[in-house]
């Protein structure tokens, strides 16, 4: 189903991944691509099987409710008019979740002229040359990278520092113009937390209050997650 032509200009950021548990380093990221990057709407998608991560400790279901409650925690500036969003279309496709899937499916629902941008941190970039069908994903949406810690984008691997000479950009092209096919940067502030790490503390029977949301917090313990 495509959009009307009054949507036609709209700019939308997609961001990915298991969210588990979504954390305070997910919002900064949303916010900060949002802003550096003039979007109307950051998108969550949470994965459903992510090829790369069969094994997660938590189900899709529970992890879609813990993202929805993560969006409501957040509170916008006055003159932010952008919206934060959930997608849940990965967690109930059948069989492993592949990101060229999603975009796929999005282009097609949204048209050829909506500009849709898939946002990735600059780890998740390095690697980007082992995911299924990685070369189709400009073909569908920009890339928009940036570094959520010390990690840089020194040292890529060829094949990278090739696409960038070609698909790099200083911008994302004016509303009106491409909507799909580049790649261009954007600065977050650094924020050392991690999934992983969460887990971690959680197991040990810490409340890492500062980093997850009050109200996920409040959804983990009453789900008895991460034990």
């Amino acid at each position: 189903m495509n959009v009307d032509d009054a949507q036609q200009g709209l700019r939308l950021g997609l961001l990915g991944g298991t969210f588990d548990p979504p954390h305070i380093g997910h919002l900064v990221l949303a916010r900060s691509a949002a802003v550096a990057l003039d979007l109307d709407r950051v998108i969550l998608l949470p994965s459903g099987k992510p090829w790369q991560k069969v094994q997660l400790s938590t189900p899709a279901q529970t992890r879609v409710e813990l993202v929805r409650a993560a969006i409501a925690s957040v509170i916008k500036a006055p003159d932010e008019r952008w919206t934060l969003e959930l997608d849940d279309r990965e967690t109930r496709r059948a069989g492993l979740t592949y990101t060229a899937d999603t975009l796929q499916e999005l282009r097609a629902e949204w048209g050829p002229r909506v500009q849709l941008v898939w946002l990735m941190g600059a780890d998740q970039f390095r690697n980007l040359p082992t995911w299924h069908r990685w070369r189709e994903l400009l073909e569908y949406a920009h890339l928009a990278v940036t570094a959520r810690g010390p990690e840089g984008l020194e040292h890529l691997p060829a094949v990278l520092e090739n696409l960038l000479a070609t698909r790099g950009r200083d911008a994302l092209p004016p509303r009106s113009e491409n909507a799909f096919g580049n790649i261009v940067f954007f600065r977050m502030p650094p924020v050392p937390v991690s999934s992983s790490e969460l887990r971690r503390q959680l197991q040990l029977g810490l409340r890492p209050v500062e980093l997850i949301p009050s109200a996920v917090l409040h959804l983990i313990e009453r789900h008895g997650l991460y034990l």
